[in-house]
């Protein structure tokens, strides 16, 4: 009886073992993968692979988000939308290795109860190879902080992070960069500005700033430059541009790169149009007069005074010359 115990022990601890190790096996499997078995990464591609991104919102608005040959991205809209850089890197880093929270069901039975039946939305993710990975978004959960997801050929039904919904889940103009210049925080090698009816060609050389041959003040000259930078739309239009009343050209510190735009008056706004963009910028009164303020507030540069401790006025005696006589 007592060898027969033993081999029953033996032979359920064998099993046991086996188990444990299919059971191991599986979760480093899964691991080196991304994510566990209970909760497995179900997209996993290199963001730098994608090339393409069409998202369908509640089965009627499309939006297409394409990267060009430059590597930036545009907004497939009509018209073409400039991709805001910091937007689509989010939606790559979201879309390209996404994790789910957990599996809800193997093979749900009723999607619509998941809001999966008719998916609020769905972003197919193309990359250079031609392979597209489709994403399919439904309800929240009763939390509020998980969505239920479906991956298009995966039969499963998972939970992901409410985050990866609301960043999809968006109109066209949102993705798309608002900014009419892209020069950003260096400084430009040269403006030419005409605004209130007067022109300024505006230089940046070493530390001078200068407006045609006068040197200038660089602080009043710099929030000028920090108005252009700011300036951007408060939405897209399709028509609209009329008599330009704002140009501005802009030479960016290479010396190659140039920008122009242009804005005419429309009501109590602007409609910006940039060169190579067949987007047009709307953009807010309080925008242009601000600029137009500091434009007028640039001043001629003033040198500091001479310091008064080692300065002698005109017609002054000299200071008196060092008499100290060093010891022998």
């Amino acid at each position: 009886m007592k060898s027969r115990g033993l081999l029953l022990a033996s032979t359920a601890l064998a099993l046991l073992a086996g188990v444990l190790y299919w059971s191991n096996r599986r979760e480093a499997d899964k691991a080196a993968a991304g994510g566990t078995a209970e909760a497995p990464r179900i997209i996993n591609l290199k963001s730098d692979d994608v090339t393409r991104i069409d998202i369908l919102r509640n089965q009627t608005e499309k939006i297409g988000l394409v990267k060009l040959d430059s590597g930036n991205w545009q907004v497939a809209e009509t018209p073409v939308l400039p991709g805001e850089s910091g937007t689509m890197s989010s939606v790559l880093s979201t879309v390209s290795t996404l994790n789910s929270e957990r599996i809800v069901e193997e093979k749900p039975g009723d999607l619509a109860a998941y809001g999966l039946a008719k998916p609020p939305v769905e972003a197919a993710i193309t990359t250079k190879d031609g392979k597209t990975s489709k994403l399919l978004l439904g309800e929240n959960t009763p939390a509020g902080s998980s969505t239920f997801a479906m991956v298009a050929g995966d039969p499963r039904l998972f939970t992901v992070s409410s985050y990866v919904k609301t960043t999809l889940d968006k109109p066209a103009p949102d993705f798309a960069d608002k900014k009419l210049f892209a020069f950003g925080f260096d400084f430009p090698k040269k403006v030419d500005l005409t605004i209130g009816g007067k022109s300024y060609a505006i230089t940046f050389d070493g530390d001078d700033w200068k407006v045609g041959d006068k040197k200038m003040d660089a602080t009043s000259v710099q929030s000028v430059i920090a108005r252009i930078r700011d300036l951007e739309g408060t939405r897209f239009a399709a028509t609209g541009f009329g008599k330009p009343v704002v140009e501005v050209t802009v030479t960016a510190a290479d010396g190659k790169t140039v920008e122009h735009a242009e804005l005419s008056k429309s009501g109590n706004e602007y409609i910006g149009r940039h060169d190579g963009r067949p987007a047009l910028y709307v953009v807010a009164d309080t925008m242009i007069a601000d600029l137009q303020k500091y434009v007028g507030d640039m001043k001629p540069y003033v040198p500091p005074p001479p310091d008064a401790s080692t300065s002698t006025a005109p017609g002054a005696p000299a200071p008196p010359a060092d008499t100290h006589i060093a010891s022998p």
